[in-house]
């Protein structure tokens, strides 16, 4: 059940994510007549180039789905030890899913962090 859940979130990240780039809205630029787009493709230097602008999007969204499948996780795992009673198999299940959503979380960080380190991303100051 597990694998199919995980299999499902992230063919719907996929899918939004291919949805955001290949959105006809996201690729209009007309320098002359500034369209409103969601994304500036080069018009406006100060926002930054659209590429930065594209990962952010993409990130966005995606940090949206790990959030919420490691809150869903934690949440299964709790009520999953809650209600393991005397059954010790059952406890440590929960136990293992809880530390799993954390670890999965603060990797996820982790792997933000160097995203924005590699984008040269000026969200945290100068």
């Amino acid at each position: 059940m597990i694998k199919k859940l995980k299999l499902t979130l992230v063919s719907l990240a996929i899918v939004v994510a291919g949805a955001v780039a290949s959105s006809p809205v996201a690729h209009a630029a007309d320098c002359g007549d500034q369209k409103d787009t969601y994304f500036d493709w080069g018009c406006d230097a100060s926002k930054g180039d659209g590429i930065s602008q594209l990962v952010w999007a993409v990130f966005t969204i995606v940090s949206g789905v790990v959030a919420a499948a490691c809150l869903g996780a934690i949440v299964f795992g709790a009520i999953r030890y809650s209600s393991a009673n005397s059954n010790a198999s059952a406890a440590k299940e929960g136990l293992d899913i809880i530390r799993n959503a954390i670890i999965a979380l603060v990797l996820y960080g982790c792997f933000w962090a160097l995203v924005a380190l590699l984008i040269n991303d000026t969200r945290f100051g100068p």
